[in-house]
């Protein structure tokens, strides 16, 4: 059953179409999510210390993962994609799953790094923080540390 006769087979234009379309939708969906992330974030440190302090210990593991994972999305997409059309589904999942065992590697090294040098970066880093506020900025460089573990895995995180 064909599109004259009211099927379901679709032009490559109009898959496409759909395609980004639902793209959009998700990526609404996340900017949404993330304005009220901004909202919780406001709402429970308020201004002042605690939120810069905040701030400051997010922005680390961030840039570590947005590294990572832009390198890692940079370099394999196009040997995935090479080794696929080559070689086939088998070996190209094979190439995947080894390429992020080492990513996930890269980054758990970098987990415990910050972790140990957390007290270091903050002293370089935030040089003017008051001994709270740094101590702080530690303790919470500390707690996020092992989100660049999964930041690989989300888009905004090479953005």
């Amino acid at each position: 059953m064909g599109p004259a006769t009211g099927g379901s087979a679709r032009t490559p234009s109009a898959r496409i179409l759909r395609g980004a379309g639902v793209v959009g939708l998700f990526t609404l969906g996340v900017k949404v999510i993330a304005f009220g992330k901004e909202l919780l974030i406001a709402s429970v440190y308020g201004r002042g210390d605690t939120l810069e302090a905040f701030l400051l210990a997010l922005v680390i593991p961030t840039m570590i993962s947005g590294v990572v994972a832009g390198s890692f999305r940079q370099a394999f997409v196009p040997v995935y994609v090479r080794v696929r059309s080559r070689d086939g589904a088998r070996e190209s999942d094979r190439l995947a799953s080894h390429a992020l065992a080492v990513a996930l590697a890269i980054l758990s090294g970098a987990a415990v790094a910050l972790w140990f040098l957390a007290p270091w970066l903050v002293g370089v880093i935030a040089r003017g923080f008051e001994s709270d506020k740094a101590a702080l900025t530690v303790v919470l460089l500390r707690a996020l540390a092992p989100m660049c573990l999964c930041l690989l895995y989300t888009s905004d995180a090479a953005d």
